[in-house]
């Protein structure tokens, strides 16, 4: 007569394994393919190497923060004499 432990060696071990296998397999696929898709939709915020953002007019920028309120009246005025001080010298 087999010992009781022989059965977990004989069967379920191998059905446990497989299904784990099976699993990461599944797992492994699904994450290629959601890489490929990237690649073809970048999205933004994946990064530099994923899409170049499009510049920007400084001075757009500055006002925009001013507008939200991120930056006060002074470091608004400062910002735009920097800004055009810099446009003027070649």
């Amino acid at each position: 007569m087999a010992m009781p432990w022989m059965f977990w060696f004989r069967w379920l071990f191998p059905l446990f394994g497989v299904g784990f296998m099976v699993l990461m397999g599944s797992a492994a696929v699904a994450g290629f393919a959601y890489w490929l898709r990237s690649l073809e939709n970048p999205k933004p915020e994946a990064g530099w190497s994923a899409m170049a953002p499009a510049e920007k007019d400084p001075l757009e920028i500055a006002r925009e923060r001013y507008a939200k309120g991120l930056i006060t009246s002074q470091e608004f005025d400062a910002m735009v004499e920097r800004l055009l001080k810099t446009e003027r010298e070649p």
